[in-house]
């Protein structure tokens, strides 16, 4: 039988993420502060191989909620992590947000592609090792072998 997931609004990952746009204003997508983003943990995890996504809510979800972004993070993944991961996974979640605007004014969020595997700027400060201890804790919650873990996305 399939573990059954649940689902919390996080003021923890809320108050991380107001401390990294606070530190990174200058890499993250300008009017940040304007949108309605909800901060999310899902139990036990989102998927075995997802450590978090951003998600820009369908025009149904939007009926509901008048959220511009859900941040959703793994649970016992985020329970398991350092600070320090915890921040470059929110920081690297929060560059997918991207803002334009028509020529009336009215605007579009869209999710940002990576511009390499992780965001260049991300990795030019904190280098490539973080995602691997993303990887490691990931494999040691799920019994991961044979090198699944590089399965993790992120």
């Amino acid at each position: 039988m399939a573990e059954e997931k649940t689902y919390e609004v996080s003021e923890e990952v809320r108050e991380m993420a107001q401390t990294v746009f606070q530190e990174n204003k200058v890499k993250i997508v300008a009017d940040f502060e304007e949108l309605d983003i909800i901060y999310m943990k899902q139990y036990p995890n989102i998927s075995k191989t997802t450590a978090a996504q951003c998600i820009k809510p369908s025009k149904l979800l939007k009926h509901f909620s008048e959220s511009d972004i859900i941040i959703q993070v793994s649970g016992d993944l985020w329970d398991g992590l350092p600070d320090e991961t915890k921040y470059i996974l929110l920081l690297h979640e929060m560059k997918h947000i991207g803002i334009n605007y028509k020529k009336n004014g009215a605007r579009i969020i869209y999710l940002e592609p990576h511009n390499v595997q992780d965001f260049s700027d991300i990795i030019r400060e904190y280098g490539v090792d973080w995602i691997e201890n993303i990887k490691s804790v990931v494999a040691s919650i799920n019994d991961f072998e044979n090198g699944e873990e590089e399965k993790v996305r992120i």
